[in-house]
């Protein structure tokens, strides 16, 4: 069995090496597009768009895995607009002007957490491979790791991976992934110039937990900088009956135990099974000083009143990390938050704790001088918790400082939707702030990549930028600022509609391959070829995109189709 195992694996190493082989074959003349300070402050990684001083970014749109039916649908310089990585300025307003293509292949992934990452002067993304089997099938379920230089004059293929779901993480100087095919956690270095080997930082391992850092200074190390995960437990060890092992990983490859069979056993008794548990990674929160670590146990056995299962959370630091002998959880320091094994949490904060979805109600899950604390997010008077809008899904909770955005109420906002549209909600004094963005204008997608939320002060003002999927625009990317917000006008006339992200042609513009363009003063509405007879024209309320292919467009003129 193990020889099979081996031939497997020397299989699929020598289908990837092809792949590299293949992909080099590819043109990747492009730029230069722009220009970028390599040493800004970087806001948004691991998301659809990601800035870096006041030059962002961004996916246009997702794209079509089946519409690359030959290889050179998506070799680089070939591919369509829709999921390419475009590159522009943000503006005050909250749109992004000077747009450009600055990666012209399709962006894509088959898991919610994978994204956009900038480093330096690398952009570092995946892509559907353009390798294909002996009859001509293109492998688009296979994935490329490539980096691009920020103005697209360069591009290395770091690897190829047989499947596009596996969960990855992007650092400043090389990339992690979790090969579950052979239950090991690999990583690639790079330096500013050349891709290294792949290295094994972890083997037999069960689950992963990347930490996801958006910020990021200028060769900097963060306290972030660091990962987790399990393995099963010891069956070479007799005493170990149940339960699995937790590690944390820094960025150099450093692990060390966190949690073993002997992490919870109260002083002077033996490791029996009710001491030992099954842990679950559940989420994390960046802190100050390093990563707040949530996760459930559950005990092998509950013979005794001290085996609980829980929920908690505990703070791990760098410092942890390849320091002492032995598992390095103290149990003293652990934070019991739940007397259950949630599932599901959005962890906020290691005081705030977490919030946890279920229906159309979140609860939030903390821990209260040593009691863990349940309580109903949005009640009334009398205790009874109202309903929310639908089932939410939460997109980001920020702590914002008093302004026109919230009624001048300083505090913990979280942002969430529910059918699509944006909401807002006051965590501290749990209470809504009502919809942000109205579905009927956007349609708002947070499942096949994380929106992004990006302040930047341009021209003197802190605007802050909400990058997403918008269904309505035929799954490209919108734009809109939630610092326009204003809770002080009245009649609905505060909410935001998002624009296109990569921009809209002006009339008469040289370049619109669009002759019937025209803007209609009277009524602030625009005329544009009917995308269904191009002989007749349509009247729209908004005005015509630029970088949109088609069907995107055809969505788009239907979408905003004047009554």
């Amino acid at each position: 069995m193990k020889k099979i195992a081996k031939l497997a694996l020397i299989v699929l190493v020598v289908a990837v090496a092809a792949t590299a082989v293949l992909a080099a074959c590819q043109d990747y003349t492009w730029g230069p597009v722009g220009t970028t300070d390599p040493e800004a402050a970087v806001s948004g990684n691991g998301s659809v768009a990601v800035a870096q001083g006041n030059t962002v970014y961004f996916v246009n749109g997702k794209g079509d895995t089946s519409s690359i039916t030959e290889p050179e649908n998506n070799w680089f310089g070939q591919a369509g607009y829709k999921g390419s990585i475009m590159k522009g300025a943000l503006a005050a307003d909250g749109s992004v002007r000077d747009v450009a293509v600055v990666v012209p292949k399709m962006f894509y992934n088959g898991q919610a957490e994978g994204g956009l990452y900038v480093f330096g002067n690398w952009i570092y993304y995946t892509s559907p491979s353009t390798d294909t089997q002996s009859d001509g099938t293109v492998l688009t379920s296979q994935q490329d790791f490539y980096r691009t230089r920020t103005d697209g004059t360069r591009t290395q293929l770091v690897t190829t991976l047989a499947a596009n779901t596996y969960e990855y993480i992007w650092t400043d100087e090389a990339l992690f992934y979790y090969d579950t095919a052979n239950s090991q956690i690999v990583k690639i270095s790079y330096t500013n110039e050349e891709i290294g080997a792949k290295e094994v930082v972890a083997e037999e391992v069960t689950d992963v937990l990347f930490v996801k850092d958006g910020e990021y200074s200028y060769g900097s190390d963060r306290v972030s900088d660091m990962f987790f995960y399990t393995k099963a437990a010891d069956s070479e060890n007799s005493s170990v009956l149940y339960g699995n092992r937790v590690y944390v990983c820094n960025y150099a490859g450093v692990s060390t135990l966190l949690i073993d069979n002997t992490s919870f056993v109260p002083e002077g008794a033996s490791v029996a099974a009710q001491y030992q548990y099954t842990v679950a990674l559940l989420d994390y929160s960046i802190e100050d000083t390093g990563v707040a670590l949530f996760y459930s146990r559950t005990p092998g056995s509950s013979s005794t009143s001290n085996a609980r299962t829980a929920t908690a959370e505990y703070l791990v630091t760098p410092d942890m990390i390849g320091a002492g002998d032995g598992a390095a959880l103290d149990m003293a320091n652990e934070k019991v938050i739940a007397n259950s094994a949630l599932s599901s949490i959005e962890a906020v904060s290691y005081e705030y704790g977490a919030l946890s979805v279920s229906s159309s109600n979140i609860n939030r899950y903390y821990n209260d001088n040593g009691t863990p604390v349940t309580v109903k997010i949005g009640t009334d008077e009398d205790g009874t918790q109202q309903a929310l809008e639908g089932a939410p899904t939460i997109v980001a909770v920020r702590d914002e400082a008093a302004n026109a955005t919230n009624n001048n109420v300083a505090g913990k906002y979280m942002y969430y939707t529910v059918s699509n549209a944006l909401y807002k909600f006051n965590l501290d004094g749990e209470y809504a702030l009502g919809m942000v963005i109205d579905s009927t204008t956007d349609t708002v997608y947070v499942d096949y990549i994380s929106a992004s939320v990006i302040t930047r002060t341009i021209d003197g003002s802190e605007v802050t930028f909400f990058f997403y999927m918008n269904g309505i625009t035929g799954d490209y990317t919108s734009v809109a600022a939630l610092s326009s917000l204003n809770y002080a006008q009245e009649g609905g006339e505060w909410m935001l509609a998002g624009v296109v992200a990569s921009g809209y042609w002006t009339v008469g513009e040289e370049g619109c391959t669009d002759s019937n363009y025209a803007y209609n003063e009277e009524d602030g509405t625009y005329t544009v070829t009917n995308p269904e007879d191009s002989s007749a024209t349509v009247t729209i309320t908004k005005p015509l995109p630029k970088f949109m292919e088609s069907a995107g467009l055809s969505t788009y003129i239907s979408a905003y189709t004047a009554k």
